[in-house]
């Protein structure tokens, strides 16, 4: 893996004792995974990271993509179901909170 930055995030957590904790998050974001988008700027530097594409790019349609966050997901879930709603993209750390959430087996 590659990584080309590291954001840390910085919480301040209050138990149910009303004891303060400092929580540090670090988040490593990553630009080894190729976006494989027509509008993407870098088409060819994007394409040439993935071996053996069997398509052409990730929504062929539109170049606007929806990335919710867990909150968003759990407080709007059934507006993702509309049909005239597309090029969501949910990623899998969303997906697992939100079948933890809505206890979805």
């Amino acid at each position: 893996m590659i990584f080309k930055d590291k954001i840390d995030r910085n919480l301040i957590i209050k138990n149910k004792k009303n004891v303060f904790k400092h929580v540090v998050r670090e988040l490593y974001l990553r630009n080894d995974i190729p976006c494989l988008s027509e509008c993407c700027p870098l088409p060819q530097k994007c394409h040439e990271k993935v071996e053996n594409i069997s398509f052409t790019s990730l929504l062929q349609n539109d170049c606007m993509y929806l990335i919710p966050d867990i909150k968003t997901t759990e407080l709007y879930l059934e507006l993702f179901e509309h049909e005239n709603l597309n090029n969501i993209i949910i990623t899998q750390t969303v997906f697992e909170n939100v079948i933890i959430f809505f206890k979805i087996y």
